[in-house]
């Protein structure tokens, strides 16, 4: 954690705070923070605490924030490719992923260019192992994410080949079309009849009814690891790595699990949820107000459903979960943007992390 606090240009000495180690701020002043969790893989996140201003030491012309935590510009143009993956470089030596794949063409809010490194673990790629850089205008930092503990070897199972998994990923695949997000188009809802007319009186149909499967182009595929949460514990499981191609969108990857049938534990059948209730979404980050008794935390989802968040509390930590609730019944453009939800908190927040009910890992502070 030290030495990757200094690649990211932090200072200070690592605290334990509950089952979390951190790097944070002083008092209530603006600056970097470092959050690694305490058990293996070693979860971790960076950010900037925007926090009350320091004093009034800006207006007497002195540094505000002190010298060697100046905020990250996030205003201005992207930095190049090739200026944000030589960015990462010193963060990746410093957890040992060096030899990770590395891409930076997204760029988010206009400004700020996205490292994603995926590491090489036992001489295999790796798929949901990524780490995570958001590189600013200035060429720094402006948050990131990873895993600081290289997976220990586990055993050694048989595997089938590519041919065998992509027929087993098809199969899965059957009778899957598009994905609603929810809520019909029209007020009242509009159906359709027997003719594909509209009709007022006809049940609403969610997208996944009325569209067929969308078939898409698999251009490549490469033997690796893919990350699996497996009782609990945050697993890389030999699995084949599929490129798929649409003619109209980016490729990506789709990953089916490479050991052979008779060596996997059957799925355990989750308790049904309520109706129009979906997955928990996963949080991207939290802002706590001046009193500690309210987090507001973002997340993507659709524009059609509703959301809502609840937070667990105990000395340690707040685990915070977002609950989707959507009509089955009603189809909806499946189109999604930031929403921000505020939950009240028992007691203050103080130094417990905020963790993500859906992914189980911290979740960094804007």
């Amino acid at each position: 954690m030290t030495r990757l606090a200094e690649a990211l240009g932090i200072e200070g000495r690592p605290v334990l705070v509950g089952d979390v180690w951190t790097i944070r701020p002083e008092k209530d002043g603006q600056g970097p923070r470092l959050d690694v969790a305490k058990a293996a893989p070693g979860s971790w996140t960076y950010s900037w605490y925007d926090g009350a201003p320091v004093g009034d030491s800006c207006l007497k012309g002195k540094a505000c924030p002190p010298p060697g935590e100046t905020k990250p510009s996030r205003g201005g143009s992207p930095v190049s490719e090739a200026a944000a993956k030589a960015a990462a470089v010193p963060v990746l030596k410093a957890i040992g992923q060096d030899d990770a794949k590395v891409t930076a063409t997204q760029v988010m809010d206009g400004s700020v260019r996205v490292v994603n490194a995926d590491p090489v673990v036992g001489g295999l790629p790796t798929h949901g192992w990524s780490t995570g850089l958001r590189i600013g205008p200035d060429g720094r930092a402006v948050s990131g994410s990873g895993t600081l503990k290289e997976p220990v070897k586990g055993d050694t199972y048989p595997v089938v080949g590519a041919e065998k998994a992509l027929a087993e990923l098809n199969e899965e695949s059957k009778g899957t079309g598009p994905i609603g997000i929810g809520g019909c188009a029209t007020d009242p809802p509009a159906g359709v009849d027997g003719n594909g007319k509209d009709d007022p009186t006809a049940p609403c149909q969610s997208i996944a009814e009325v569209a067929p499967p969308t078939e898409v182009p698999v251009t490549a595929a490469v033997f690796g690891l893919a990350a699996q949460d497996v009782a609990g514990e945050r697993l890389l499981v030999p699995a084949w790595l599929f490129t798929a191609d649409p003619v109209d969108a980016a490729p990506y990857t789709v990953t089916e699990t490479a050991v052979a049938p008779e060596h996997l534990a059957p799925s355990a059948k989750p308790s049904p949820p309520d109706e129009g209730t979906a997955p928990a979404r996963q949080i991207e980050s939290y802002r706590a107000a001046e009193d500690g008794r309210k987090l507001t935390v973002t997340f993507w989802g659709g524009v059609c459903s509703t959301y809502t968040a609840k937070a667990v509390e105990t000395p340690e930590k707040v685990t915070v979960r977002i609950d989707e609730k959507s009509d089955p019944g009603r189809a909806c453009i499946a189109i999604a943007k930031e929403i921000t939800l505020t939950v009240t908190l028992q007691s203050p927040l103080g130094d417990r992390a905020v963790v993500d009910a859906a992914s189980g890992q911290a979740v960094p502070r804007r």
